[in-house]
């Protein structure tokens, strides 16, 4: 395993207007208000479409018969997040076997550390990423959620998000995905799935901030497949009172393409952020 770290500074910082488009494509996939006072969870993510920082980072590149997938993704919050600010970035990247993990520690102007992302990105050879299946569950477990309506994300909506976020993956479009990958159709976004969960999650937990979350991606969700953010509440932390619950992205049949776990609670401070 060899390690490496690094500072970024990026001059625009997370761009107000940015989240704001960002909400309005989530609520006109879910159906769910337009909640625009709120920043939208994943919104930080959307600071590395910056050119200098995707340069500086060196994110895998898949070629001829492979695909850069995606494996987990984390963020949680330590303070209030700025916008339309400057913003420094303490970043680390690890190679573990195949995949590369990147840790990133973001901090405001005003010199605090207001929240923390990590990721995991992975090159794997086509056959192996179409060979992913979902996780079946119980019928008993699936029976402790509450699902949404069915959702499905078209090819519109794909290439909104691929503006916003600068991602040049070429599996999301329609030509890449065959051309370059031999795929039948293109493959969803990873952050754009997970950020249809906050709307729901907004009515599960009145009063209640998201605080963090960690998803584990399982397999791909292909455009206009029909997909349900099921929530499972999971109690309170011993610890800390903060509230628990799990999200599972579905797929037909109750498969889960992917899964969240988040948590709940008063408005964090302004100070050293957590690990994820």
């Amino acid at each position: 395993m060899s390690q490496d770290a690094f500072g970024l500074t990026l001059p625009r910082g997370l761009a107000a207007q940015t989240s704001a488009n960002l909400a309005r494509l989530v609520a006109d996939i879910t159906g769910q208000p337009d909640s625009l006072d709120a920043l939208p969870y994943l919104a930080p993510a959307l600071l590395f479409e910056d050119q200098a920082a995707q340069q500086r980072l060196a994110f895998p590149q898949g070629d001829s018969g492979t695909i850069l997938v995606q494996e987990y993704q984390g963020i949680n919050y330590d303070g209030p997040f700025p916008q339309n600010e400057s913003m420094t970035v303490r970043a680390s990247t690890n190679h573990r076997g195949g995949a590369v993990e990147y840790d990133f520690v973001l901090s405001s102007s005003p010199g605090y550390d207001c929240a923390r992302l990590k990721t995991a990105l992975r090159v794997l050879p086509t056959a192996e990423f179409t060979a992913l299946k979902p996780t079946h569950f119980r019928k008993e477990v699936l029976d402790q959620t509450t699902q949404s309506r069915e959702i499905a994300i078209s090819q519109d909506a794909v290439d909104r998000y691929l503006v916003l976020s600068g991602d040049r993956n070429p599996i999301h479009t329609a030509q890449g995905a065959t051309q370059y990958a031999g795929l039948t159709r293109p493959v969803v976004p990873g952050l754009l799935l997970v950020s249809l969960i906050q709307p729901y999650c907004q009515i599960a937990q009145p009063g209640l901030h998201l605080i963090s979350l960690k998803t584990r991606f399982l397999a791909p969700l292909f455009v206009a497949q029909p997909l349900w953010v099921a929530l499972q509440q999971r109690g309170t932390d011993s610890k800390t009172g903060n509230a628990r619950m799990r999200a599972y992205l579905l797929g037909s049949g109750g498969q889960a393409m992917a899964i969240t776990d988040l948590v709940f609670g008063d408005p964090p401070e302004s100070g050293a952020a957590e690990p994820v």
